[in-house]
C-alpha cells in the first residue's frame, strides 16, 4: 500500500484494537523504526480501544507499556530495543525502517533485519499473528528479505498507488487509475 494511504491506521492501530475488543487478554507487541513512533502507535491503540469499551488497568498505563483490566495490552518498542521476556499474540512491525537513507544503507538494513528476525519475530508463538506494514524503499528491505526467504509463510497484500495491470488488480481498476482518487487525484 503506498505512502499516506492509511496503512498504520488500518493495519497497526485498527487491527490491534479489533483484537483487543475481541479478547482483552490479547498481548500486542508494536514496533517501529524508533521508540517515539512505536509509543505514538501504542497511545493511539489505547485511546481507540478505550473508546470501544475495552477496560483498562490502572496499574500499567505508560505509553510504552499498558494493560487491559483482563491482562492483555500493548508493549511498544523501537528498532533495536530488547524484548526478552515479552510474549505476544499479535506482533505489529510498522515501518521498521524510517527513511530512504536508512533503506539505502546495507548496514542499517542488516541491523533492522537481525533485530526483526532474532528479537521481534522470535517472540512469535504458533498462534501469533504478525502483520508487517511498511513503505517499500528498497528491494532488500525487511519485506523484500521475507519474500525472498520465507514467502510461503506469508500472505502478501500488494496494492500499488496506480493500477499496473487491470487483469490482476484486486479492485478492477483501469491501467494507471489511483488507489485513492480523492487523495491522489484521477
Amino acid at each position: 500500500v503506498p505512502i499516506r494511504h492509511g496503512k498504520t491506521e488500518h493495519n497497526t492501530v485498527g487491527y490491534a484494537v479489533y483484537r483487543l475488543v475481541q479478547n482483552p487478554k490479547t498481548r500486542v507487541l508494536v514496533c517501529s523504526y524508533n521508540e517515539r513512533r512505536a509509543q505514538k502507535f501504542s497511545r493511539d491503540i489505547r485511546k481507540l480501544a478505550a473508546a470501544c469499551g475495552v477496560q483498562m488497568s490502572a496499574d500499567r498505563n505508560a505509553a510504552g507499556e499498558w494493560e487491559t483490566a483482563a491482562g492483555g495490552g500493548v508493549q511498544a518498542v523501537g528498532a533495536g530495543a530488547g524484548v526478552a521476556g515479552v510474549n505476544a499474540d499479535v506482533i505489529l512491525p510498522d515501518d521498521p525502517i524510517g527513511s530512504r537513507d536508512d533503506a539505502e544503507s546495507l548496514a542499517k538494513r542488516d541491523q533492522v533485519w537481525d533485530w526483526l528476525t532474532n528479537d521481534i519475530l522470535a517472540r512469535a508463538e504458533p498462534h501469533t499473528a504478525v502483520v508487517m506494514t511498511m513503505s517499500r524503499w528498497h528491494q532488500d528491505d525487511p519485506a523484500g528479505r521475507l519474500l525472498d526467504q520465507q514467502a510461503a509463510r506469508w500472505t502478501i497484500v500488494d496494492l500499488p498507488a496506480e493500477c499496473e495491470s487491470p487483469e490482476t488488480d484486486p479492485f478492477g481498476r483501469e491501467l494507471g487509475e489511483p488507489l485513492w482518487p480523492e487523495m491522489r487525484g484521477v
